[in-house]
Order: C-alpha cells, then sequence, then structure tokens
C-alpha cells in the first residue's frame, strides 16, 4: 500500500522487494551523485560513506572511523546558509550536523566554488544495523536550496571487536514455553 492504494500485488518476495526498494537507499557502498542543476544558488552533487582511506563502505565495524563525503558546489557568494547531513535508522532521524557548526564564518559568507567536505560520525554510537543519509543546503531557520533524504545508506556490524568472551552485569535468563 502506498497513500492508502495498493502499490504492488502479486507473489509475496516480489510485493516484499517493491517496498523495500521504496523505503531503503540502493547506494550501499556506492556514491550517489546528482545532475546538476544551475539554477540552484548551491547544489549537493555527490555523497558517499567513506573509511580513513576513503573508500566507499557498504559495512563498517563498531568502532571503525565512519565520514560522510559530501560534494557540493556554491554558484554564488551567499549569506545565511548551511550544509547539512542527517543520519536516519529505521525511520528515525538520530542526529543532524551542519557545517557551521564548527565553521561560523561559513554562515557569514560562503563564497562560490566546488567543495568537498567530511563529516567524521561518531565512534561506538551507532549500534548495529543499516542506517541512511540524507543531505541538503539551505538558508539557516529559512529555507531548503537542495535537499536529497536518504541518499546513501551503511551497516554497522561488530565484525572489528570479539563480542564471544564478553560479560555483562545481568545473567541471561532462558524461559520455559508454558
Amino acid at each position: 500500500l502506498q497513500d492508502g492504494r495498493t502499490a504492488k500485488d502479486g507473489p509475496a518476495p516480489e510485493v516484499i522487494s517493491t517496498y523495500v526498494e521504496a523505503v531503503m537507499p540502493r547506494h550501499a557502498g556506492r556514491e550517489y551523485r546528482v545532475k546538476e542543476d544551475r539554477d540552484l544558488p548551491s547544489q549537493i552533487l555527490a555523497v558517499a560513506v567513506v573509511d580513513e582511506q576513503a573508500n566507499m563502505l557498504a559495512t563498517a565495524g563498531l568502532w571503525q572511523q565512519v565520514y560522510v563525503r559530501l560534494d557540493y558546489v556554491v554558484r554564488k557568494d551567499l549569506v545565511g546558509t548551511n550544509l547539512v547531513i542527517g543520519v536516519s535508522h529505521e525511520g528515525h532521524t538520530l542526529f543532524n550536523s551542519f557545517d557551521t557548526d564548527l565553521s561560523p564564518a561559513e554562515f557569514e559568507r560562503r563564497r562560490a566554488g566546488h567543495y568537498r567536505a567530511l563529516v567524521p560520525l561518531p565512534r561506538g554510537l551507532l549500534r548495529p544495523g543499516t542506517y541512511s543519509v540524507s543531505a541538503g543546503t539551505g538558508f539557516t531557520s529559512k529555507s531548503r536550496i537542495d535537499f536529497h533524504p536518504d541518499v546513501v545508506s551503511f551497516d554497522v556490524a561488530t565484525h572489528d571487536m570479539d563480542v564471544t568472551h564478553k560479560s555483562y552485569s545481568r545473567s541471561a535468563e532462558v524461559m520455559t514455553q508454558l
């Protein structure tokens, strides 16, 4: 169903595949690229999830340093704008990061040009699962210029640590079925 109407009817595997493709980004481990729109004063051109060596990632370790790499263009000098990324899990935005948080001068005046930004994601904060990244540009507290929701995804896994012999503060309980 989509907007109260049947969007796909057929065998369950086909319907599920259609649903998953509609709600999850298809750019895991790949770069998302955008065709330039010269009418926009600033625009996101590419988004990717990369490691410290700039290799694109589909899966990251729990404690691995991961970055969101953004290529964008500012076509004319702008005042009062920002670049934002949002990281989501299961449809819920966990956090947003604005480039003006660490570079307030960019808010005061953003010069025309092509740029690349690397946004480090916090290590150990993201539990195992699938995450998506949204990216955009806009006038702070006023309006969006360019926005791309859930354009890349990545998985966080525990493959970078051995959890076999970890002890926990509460012992496990085995429940019998009554």
